[in-house]
């Protein structure tokens, strides 16, 4: 069995002296940099665990909000549906309840019709704006978020 190899890594946005630490061999969410200062955007490959929005996304984005007052997210989705455990689902439904208040956009940028309607669908009950954009279209999901 391999070892996981621990490190951290300085978040863009963070706090000076904030250090996020995840496993390499692990997470498979992973922070997208070079984009707009008012926008946090990730980048889910592989199998998406509960560990990895407990670890990685739910701290940044908590971070993000402190200093932002407002939520505009990216998440760029490099994985099948199937590749979600039902654990992530479920830190993904706890971050959508804890940061309620605070959503303003969300870009997802997958290029399954799936996705496009269950956004349409479940969305419609939160607050802020929500967008799927194909993969082609990432430059303008960023462009959307930070407007």
């Amino acid at each position: 069995m391999q070892a996981a190899i621990h490190w951290s890594v300085k978040i863009k946005k963070s706090v000076p002296g904030v250090w996020y630490k995840f496993s390499v061999c692990n997470a498979m969410i992973s922070l997208v940099t070079h984009v707009p200062e008012n926008v946090i955007a990730f980048r889910a490959t592989g199998t998406v665990s509960a560990a990895d929005f407990k670890d990685i996304l739910i701290p940044a984005v908590a971070q993000h909000v402190k200093e932002h007052e407002e939520l505009n997210y990216v998440l760029l989705i490099d994985t099948e549906l199937t590749d979600f455990t039902i654990g992530s689902w479920i830190q993904n439904l706890t971050l959508g309840i804890e940061q309620l208040k605070h959503w303003r956009k969300a870009a997802i940028i997958c290029d399954l019709k799936s996705v496009k309607v269950f956004t349409d669908i479940i969305f419609k009950v939160m607050p802020g704006e929500f967008k799927v954009f194909e993969h082609s279209h990432y430059q303008q999901a960023l462009a959307w978020a930070s407007s």
